[in-house]
């Protein structure tokens, strides 16, 4: 009688399994539609004081959308809240190889800002050291320079970039 091992099985057992990393990031708008974007510091180990969407790791129990509005108000201080009219399916964004053999899988969710007013938190050694709220024109000039991270190109290009 011939059996069926799942693919995953046969990776775990040669060893080939692939680690992945859960994070959470934030299409986070203000009542004008512009977009908030976090510049990375140099303490970071890639991407340095280049632009990204603002987020983070899932921890452990957290379901991405906890994980979203702690990170968020950890990294800017802001309080959002997550749009019924606004939801959109979880992304996950491959990006093979960014830690070491670890893929970062990304969800991504529409957020709306209760304010304009960020406040960076002052650490000795900042994830992200600046703040831009950017218009849809400003954002295409940023990836146009290479300012932004992979990342928010991936997710970005295609949702709010798009002219449909």
């Amino acid at each position: 009688m011939e059996t069926f091992i799942p693919e995953a099985v046969i990776k775990a057992q040669t060893q080939e399994a692939t680690k992945e990393l859960h994070v959470a990031k934030a299409i986070i708008l203000n009542d004008k539609g512009e977009l908030l974007l976090v510049e990375r510091g140099p303490s970071q180990k890639f991407d340095q004081y280049k632009y990204e969407l603002p987020g983070g790791k899932i921890d452990p129990g957290e379901t991405p959308d906890e994980a979203l509005l702690r990170e968020v108000l950890e990294e800017t201080g802001l309080d959002v809240t997550l749009p019924d009219q606004l939801e959109m399916e979880d992304h996950r964004i491959m990006e093979g190889g960014t830690y070491d053999g670890v893929d970062a899988v990304t969800h991504l969710k529409v957020a709306m800002a209760n304010t304009d007013e960020v406040d960076l938190p002052a650490l000795e050694n900042p994830e992200h050291i600046s703040v831009r709220w950017v218009n849809k024109e400003e954002l295409q000039e940023m990836i146009d320079n290479g300012e932004v991270s992979k990342t928010v190109m991936q997710a970005l290009q295609q949702r709010l970039l798009s002219d449909n």
